[in-house]
């Protein structure tokens, strides 16, 4: 099978942040009418200022990935027991950080591939860009910090999100995402393991970056001069 590649044209992070204050989050908040922002969680402010002035088009692909989704929700959940808190339990399910933001934008997309998990997490969804049928495509991937869940190697220690906006033109790209599926063994350079925060540090220095998984092949991301 060929190689396959997409071209980078924007790339905007957010972060990280350890124990962010108060009035960091109402800044965030500013960015969305503050109906929808008074119901939003942190996970989905830090997803919509990493996608602030991004033109999302109904036809692009929208590929969502995280570890650990919506931490602090998912505690707040928890803690409401013996009787739980049905609005913590709908947003603490995942992919809702994103779907907050969409919907305060009434933003209508036609393609969403949401993922979750840890190794291979980031390596999946950049596969998935390289494969859609969608010209265009937007990688964004987040994580909130927890307080006891982080604790137990369930949660984040940071505040973090960005995104990666590819398509199938090279004109004007700012780097590329290259798919090897055929990609027979790991290189002396490749990560075994690409997780959303390694990459988050990656797009953030713009440093080239490759990782290989049995299943799935070699993913290189690499940045024009």
């Amino acid at each position: 099978m060929a190689m396959i590649t997409r071209y980078i044209h924007s790339i905007q992070t957010t972060g990280p942040y350890e124990n962010m204050d108060p009035a960091h989050v109402k800044e965030l908040k500013a960015g969305f009418p503050p109906a929808a922002a008074r119901r939003m969680t942190r996970l989905a402010l830090l997803i919509g200022k990493c996608l602030e002035g991004i033109q999302i088009l109904p036809d692009d692909s929208v590929i969502y990935a995280t570890t650990f989704s919506e931490t602090m929700c998912l505690e707040s959940y928890l803690d409401s027991f013996p009787n739980p808190s049905p609005l913590m339990f709908q947003n603490s399910i995942h992919p809702s950080g994103l779907e907050q933001v969409l919907i305060a934008r009434q933003q209508p997309i036609s393609e969403f591939l949401p993922f979750a998990g840890r190794r291979h997490v980031m390596h999946a969804a950049l596969t998935a860009a390289c494969t859609t049928d969608k010209t265009r495509q937007w990688i964004i991937a987040s994580e909130e910090q927890g307080t006891w869940l982080t604790e137990k190697g369930c949660g984040s220690p940071t505040d973090f999100a960005f995104h990666i906006g590819a398509s199938d033109d090279p004109q004007g790209a700012i780097g590329r995402i290259i798919w090897d599926p055929s990609a027979p063994e790991a290189g002396p350079d490749d990560l075994l393991s690409l997780s959303t925060f390694t990459l988050f540090q990656h797009v953030s220095t713009r440093h080239t970056v490759a990782s290989y998984c049995d299943s799935l092949g070699r993913i290189l991301i690499e940045w024009n001069p």
